[in-house]
């Protein structure tokens, strides 16, 4: 029996390890739905995301995809519709202020990303970094 448990323990120690490293928490929100949270090390949120039944039962992301700085204010707002980008995605900077969005519809950018420096001022278009970058 002995031998038994410690197999099962050095099966189960690496799981325990990575459940202590990443917090998740779900809740329920009653139509098959979940929000799944993460949490940084401080306890803070670091990702928000509802996932909810897609084809064949697969949790697909269906609602804001909330990205967290470590001290808690919106890092990024991903909007998803179905497991697709669909709506306006917003960056922040850690102030608050705006730093970039762009508008997405099932899962394409169809209006390139408008930026604001850290004062609030719109960055020329090709002169900000997020145009360059695949869509």
């Amino acid at each position: 029996a002995d031998q038994v448990s410690r197999r099962l323990w050095f099966l189960l120690a690496p799981c325990a390890i990575v459940l202590a490293v990443v917090a998740v928490s779900l809740v329920g929100c009653g139509d098959g739905s979940v929000v799944e949270e993460i949490r940084h090390d401080n306890g803070q949120i670091k990702q928000s995301k509802t996932m909810r039944p897609g084809p064949g039962g697969r949790m697909v992301r269906h609602g804001p995809l909330i990205i967290y700085y470590e001290d808690g204010t919106i890092n990024e707002i991903q909007p998803y519709e179905h497991d697709k980008l669909n709506g306006t995605l917003q960056i922040f900077y850690p102030s608050g202020k705006k730093k970039a969005e762009s508008v997405w519809e099932e899962g394409r950018k169809v209006k390139e990303w408008v930026e604001w420096d850290a004062k609030g001022n719109v960055i020329p278009p090709g002169e900000g970094t997020l145009n360059s970058e695949e869509g």
